[in-house]
């Protein structure tokens, strides 16, 4: 009785060490896949007449399907990408290749140009990549030292600010993309507002555009941690 238990004992260590190791391999891939992608981002212009216009056209050479970049300064850094589904990204990166990083995606339905909230999916990894540092959100120092998120979406750069951040259920109505009514609109800012850990003043209109950032938590099951910002027009 004593060698069998001996024996599971070393079969479950040998799953576990196997686990690690994939999940080890595949953050180094993962790091490294974006540490490439920003250094195309970040490359400034050498040539006016050959360049692309945008800094998002030219990461269309890599994949198609990006869309946008998103940057919220000393948090995260990522091309966002967007596909017919909400499904595809979850365990695909930028390449195409399986990862169980996934990628940064926006919402399918998404129209960046005409939605009123624009919705940016992306997993919790406990390694602070993806989104996984938005974790952080749930202290009121950090909510307050890092409200600002700006979002390239090609032609211009948008910049929100952060007033909402809290934990819910995944099969709430947070992940309203468009309203039909200014009244409704404004509903679901109200409900956002009242939901936050930390309050953030600011009179909204009705003719507000949003940003809603969602990734799994785990206070309890199905939970989601979700960040809200605002245009800032300047």
């Amino acid at each position: 009785m004593k060698k069998i238990i001996i024996g599971i004992n070393i079969i479950v260590l040998i799953i576990s060490s196997i686990f690690l190791i994939d999940y080890l391999i595949g953050s180094k891939n993962n790091k490294d896949t974006y540490k490439e992608i920003s250094q195309l981002y970040d490359e400034e212009k050498t040539n006016e007449e050959s360049d692309y216009d945008n800094k998002i056209q030219k990461l269309k050479t890599v994949n198609r399907d990006i869309v946008a970049w998103i940057d919220i300064p000393e948090v995260l850094q990522y091309p966002i990408v967007q596909a017919q589904d909400n499904i595809y990204y979850l365990d695909q990166d930028i390449h195409g290749n399986s990862a169980a990083h996934g990628s940064i995606f926006m919402d399918y339905r998404n129209d960046v140009l005409k939605d009123e909230n624009i919705i940016i999916y992306g997993h919790y990894m406990r390694d602070g990549t993806m989104f996984g540092n938005l974790k952080k959100y749930k202290r009121e120092d950090y909510f307050k030292d890092n409200q600002y998120i700006y979002l390239d979406i090609g032609e211009k750069t948008n910049k929100y600010k952060i007033f909402s951040a809290y934990i819910t259920e995944g099969n709430t109505d947070y992940l309203k993309n468009s309203f039909l009514s200014k009244d409704e609109f404004l509903s679901y800012i109200e409900k956002a507002n009242e939901k936050s850990l930390f309050k953030e003043e600011h009179k909204f209109s009705g003719q507000d555009r949003l940003i809603t950032l969602s990734t799994c938590t785990y206070e309890y099951k199905n939970a989601r941690m979700v960040i809200h910002g605002y245009l800032v027009l300047e």
